[in-house]
């Protein structure tokens, strides 16, 4: 007599190994397959590009703004750029004002 299946049983057939069906993608499978040493030199690289992008970063939005001109082009149209300096102080109440509204959505969402 074949078993019948009741709410949060596990013994269906899609649920034991050696299924055609797929398992769940846990978000880790670019992560799969490499050694321990090969995680460390794409780490390394992370950070690199992290910390890079931070002197670049701060270097177009502070540092130059307080240099004289260099006579390079790309550097003086940096330090003569009014916008980008304005990104990080506006970013903030930018981020405050939708992490409000996110919050109350999620209040009316859970309250309702």
């Amino acid at each position: 007599m074949p078993k019948t299946v009741q709410s949060g049983d596990n013994s269906s057939p899609a649920h034991h190994e050696g299924s055609d069906h797929a398992a769940p993608d846990d978000g880790n499978s670019f992560l799969e397959g490499l050694d321990e040493d090969e995680l460390r030199v794409r780490g390394y690289w992370l950070l690199a590009l992290t910390v890079a992008f931070f002197i670049v970063s701060t270097y177009c939005g502070f540092v130059s703004k307080m240099m004289p001109d260099t006579g390079w082009v790309i550097l003086d149209a940096i330090k003569h750029d009014n916008y980008y300096c304005y990104l990080v102080p506006l970013t903030i109440p930018t981020a405050v004002i939708f992490g409000g509204f996110n919050w109350v959505g999620y209040e009316q969402f859970v309250n309702n």
